[in-house]
């Protein structure tokens, strides 16, 4: 359960970052696997959701990765990143 104040999320805060330029001009990469993602990953330059992430942000994602449960990250750098 979450609380947030009204028009508080993930991607908002990440716009914030952006247009600060706190961020520079690297790659923003989001991963998230819940409601609560779904803004931070269409705002992230690449969003990745892992394979039992809800549907909505497995459909909000660029990529899908392996389960949380089955190293998500570890799948990411070793067999998405260098792809890219």
């Amino acid at each position: 359960f979450e609380i947030l104040p009204k028009g508080c999320s993930k991607g908002s805060m990440l716009r914030e970052l952006r247009e600060s330029g706190l961020l520079g001009n690297g790659t923003v990469f989001g991963i998230g696997d819940y409601n609560n993602d779904v803004e931070f990953l269409a705002e992230a330059d690449i969003g990745v959701a892992p394979g039992n992430a809800l549907e909505v942000a497995r459909k909000a994602a660029d990529y899908v990765v392996a389960r949380n449960d089955e190293d998500a990250i570890a799948d990411l750098i070793l067999n998405i990143i260098p792809g890219l």
